[in-house]
């Protein structure tokens, strides 16, 4: 193996390592971090970084997703409602983002996130929701008419902003499955993998069949994001309920603020 081959695998593998934990710990793509690093670090177009992105995105939400279904922490016919409505959301947005000012759009998303992130972070909401109705066990969630509804609008909303902004859904999706279904928080993480690998597989064709996934870049990306979705799985497994709050609204503020601030700037 050539002294070239050793450093660019020594540059990939910790993106796909990054990746793959943020994935697996927190239910996201983790797109939003390995896009940026293979572009301007690895020296490839846009779209190529998309591409790759993508194609790794698919096997390492899965790696990550069916640990959580090991667990009980998933819930696979709720994924799939979700999954469908996002995809054609995705499809439609990507069609139509010329139309649509994205600027105002993406300000208002980091504003929202931010509160988001606030809320995880000082846990105010939850403590709320504890004192009105005592959260109950993972397993108290059923698929009613009203849960069913309320799915097929979130995955229409993930897709749509996925497709018109050209951002993962991972951090939008899971907050949106605690306010709006109440499902805990690693259930939420698990639950958000699968649709994010629903979302990815007809993005990684497109993009296939334009040669914007580069093999190389993707084998050697997955070497270090398959491992890390299962360390990031099993970390969040075993971590406490309000770390994981913490930690993931503290990642919705970073990432709030670094969208308003690119979008304003």
């Amino acid at each position: 193996m050539s002294a070239d081959i050793i450093a660019r695998l020594a540059l990939i593998l910790p993106i796909g390592l990054l990746s793959g934990l943020l994935a697996g710990a927190f239910g996201i793509g983790g797109g939003i971090v390995s896009v940026p690093l293979v572009k301007h670090l690895v020296g490839v177009t846009a779209h190529v970084a998309i591409g790759t992105t993508l194609a790794v995105i698919l096997p390492t939400s899965l790696i990550g997703a069916y640990t959580y279904l090991k667990s009980g922490k998933l819930i696979p016919s709720l994924a799939i409602i979700c999954g469908i409505p996002a995809v054609l959301g995705t499809i439609f947005g990507s069609h139509h983002s010329h139309f649509i000012e994205g600027k105002n759009l993406m300000v208002a998303l980091a504003v929202l996130m931010l509160l988001v992130g606030l809320d995880f972070v000082s846990g105010l909401g939850n403590k709320l929701k504890a004192k009105a109705s005592p959260e109950g066990e993972d397993s108290s969630f059923s698929l009613t008419s009203k849960a069913i509804i309320t799915a097929i609008i979130i995955g229409i909303i993930v897709g749509l902003l996925s497709g018109l902004l050209g951002i993962g859904g991972g951090f939008i999706m899971v907050p949106a499955f605690c306010y709006l279904l109440h499902l805990p928080l690693k259930v939420a993480f698990g639950t958000s993998l699968v649709v994010i690998a629903i979302v990815a597989l007809p993005g990684t064709i497109v993009h296939a069949m334009h040669q914007h996934v580069d093999i190389a870049i993707a084998a050697q990306m997955l070497a270090g994001s398959v491992p890390g979705a299962w360390l990031g799985s099993k970390f969040s497994l075993r971590t406490k309920d309000q770390t994981l709050r913490t930690v993931f609204g503290s990642i919705l503020i970073v990432l709030a603020i670094i969208f308003a601030w690119r979008e304003m700037g």
